[in-house]
């Protein structure tokens, strides 16, 4: 999905730059190396984030997660309904980062 990978790259953008690092900085490997969970907890921590965006966040990644570790990994064979609903929930986290 388009929508977690603009995810990622802007938690990483987000921890990079709290050390003053670019994200192309080789420095700054070690911070994007870290996982997913523990770059978002440490924004959270930082309050970089509030509680409403970690949520959202959270819920995209939950969402992108059963996806493409669950039983159903074609996103085009859930309903109608089911595909809105998983778009909006990955617009909504994908922008809680910005």
């Amino acid at each position: 999905m388009l929508g977690w990978s603009i995810t990622e790259f802007d938690l990483n953008h987000l921890v990079t730059k709290q050390f003053k690092l670019f994200y192309d900085d080789k420095k700054a490997k070690i911070l994007t190396d870290m996982s997913f969970n523990r770059k978002l907890e440490f924004l959270k921590e930082q309050k970089i984030l509030n509680h409403s965006q970690y949520k959202r966040v959270k819920e995209f990644q939950e969402m992108r997660n059963k996806l493409y570790h669950g039983k159903h990994k074609f996103w085009f064979t859930r309903p109608l309904e089911e595909q809105q609903k998983m778009i909006q929930i990955a617009v909504v986290g994908s922008d809680a980062l910005r």
